[in-house]
């Protein structure tokens, strides 16, 4: 298991179990299969400061320096021994096949310190499963999702997407969502009272990048 905290030792992030089956690599050609890629009951804690900040975002590595001005003189590269491309010799792509990538039993606990009155949930059953994921990506994928949350609330999510082109379609299902439960914190304006009812809504969607 992995377990990552805060310097104040706040829970980040927790990985109990990762599965990876590998069915076959040809290192050289860059051609690399994947049966099953699989993650079990992993918890993240997302928090959202009165600043806007997100402590997941803390987490990633300065960004890199701009590369120096300085000029290099003509040929010093080659006579330092560094390597020059060669025309027609162009490593070949990352092949990449997994057959499934799968997300099981996940525990996202959220709190959102922006507003006045802080708001937290979680969601206690997350599941994601992608299958026939590939790179470069112009084969499409297909993706399953269902989240519930302690309050009741569900998500599902049933489509397919491809990388090259970046594309996406797919069907929207979420129901037992209580307006209550988010009024008070985010509809400032907002100054009666719901105690109860529920929404619920399905659409589809298509998305496709020129």
């Amino acid at each position: 298991a992995v377990e990552l905290t805060s310097l104040d030792d706040k829970p980040l992030i927790k990985l109990p179990l990762l599965d990876v089956v590998l069915g076959s690599a040809e290192v050289f050609a860059k051609r690399i299969d994947v049966t099953r890629v699989a993650l079990h009951s992993p918890e993240v804690d997302v928090v959202q400061d009165k600043g806007g900040g997100i402590n997941l975002l803390k987490l990633a590595p300065p960004p890199a320096q701009p590369p120096s001005d300085r000029k290099t003189a003509p040929g010093s590269e080659a006579k330092a021994g560094k390597p020059q491309a060669t025309a027609g010799t162009a490593a070949p792509a990352l092949d990449l096949r997994v057959g499934e990538i799968a997300l099981e039993g996940a525990v996202i606990r959220l709190t959102d310190e922006v507003p006045a009155k802080p708001f937290s949930t979680v969601i206690d059953k997350l599941d994601i499963t992608v299958k026939q994921f590939s790179l470069p990506g112009s084969k499409p994928a297909t993706v399953e999702l269902s989240a519930h949350s302690a309050a009741g609330e569900s998500l599902r999510h049933s489509g397919e997407f491809t990388l090259q082109p970046l594309a996406a379609s797919g069907d929207l299902q979420a129901a037992g969502v209580a307006p209550a439960r988010y009024l008070p914190h985010y509809v400032s304006m907002f100054a009666g009272e719901l105690e109860k009812g529920s929404l619920a809504a399905s659409a589809k969607y298509s998305l496709v990048t020129q």
